[in-house]
């Protein structure tokens, strides 16, 4: 009986359990049906015949992994991907996390440190009060669908991450930061004003007149001082998702 082969065991894809996670699941959001993943097996060496199709979609993704570094064909697999254009917007994301898996370039001299392998490129860190969870979470569902990565604390964290640490690198790994407001959250004390306050720093050290942090309301809301500086976009507008999208997907 051959050994059950993961992700985990490829040389080349030597991803940490968060990272295999995160590349399970844009590929899940690439392709959300049975019917997109057997079209890219046609793509890739691998046999429809030798994947489990039976039970959710990702449960077929898994199976479909398991069986591509089994087989020897995962880079194969990720490489169809990474040349299928109707999922670009995911691309930036599993290259991130191709470039966390590939072990660091040995140190020039024994005594120097490997440099640290670059984090994961999310295009866009959702920011928002508790209170506002389920607006924030449909803004989620409908950014992804048009191919927008997006970074959502209920998505990404699993249990017994440092979700401090991870917040502060999604932030830093991030395009752009949406700080979702609303009438609730802006009279709210709690996390989302730390959030806030590590995004506001990492603003301070982009490029003058580049765009990352923008206000996103939710409601008839007032603007705070600490986002004041930036344009905003109402999410409740006829107009306002289109717009927003525009930004997040210029070129």
């Amino acid at each position: 009986m051959a050994r059950s082969v993961s992700l985990f065991d490829d040389p080349e894809f030597r991803l940490a359990a968060p990272g295999a996670q995160h590349l399970l699941e844009a590929l899940v959001r690439a392709y959300p049906t049975k019917a997109r993943i057997r079209a890219l097996l046609l793509t890739t060496g691998i046999r429809e015949a030798e994947v489990d199709f039976d039970g959710s979609t990702r449960t077929v993704w898994i199976n479909v992994l398991q069986t591509a570094a089994q087989a020897g064909e995962l880079r194969e697999l990720v490489d169809a991907v990474l040349r299928d254009p109707s999922v670009a917007g995911y691309h930036p994301v599993i290259r991130g996390l191709l470039d966390d898996a590939r072990p660091a370039p040995p140190a020039p001299e024994p005594a120097a440190a490997a440099p640290p392998a670059p984090a994961a490129s999310w295009s866009v860190f959702l920011c928002h009060s508790s209170g506002d969870k389920e607006q924030v979470r449909a803004l989620y569902e409908r950014l992804t669908a048009d191919g927008v990565p997006c970074w959502l604390d209920q998505e990404m964290l699993l249990a017994g991450q440092d979700w401090d640490r991870e917040i502060r690198r999604a932030i830093r790994a991030s395009r752009f930061v949406l700080a979702c407001v609303s009438r609730e959250s802006v009279a709210k004390t709690g996390y989302v004003q730390a959030e806030l306050r590590r995004a506001l720093e990492v603003a301070d050290e982009q490029p003058e007149g580049s765009t990352f942090i923008i206000p996103v309301r939710l409601d008839d809301c007032v603007i705070p001082d600490s986002l004041g500086r930036w344009q905003w976009v109402d999410l409740f507008g006829d107009s306002g998702y289109g717009r927003l999208l525009r930004v997040l997907t210029a070129r």
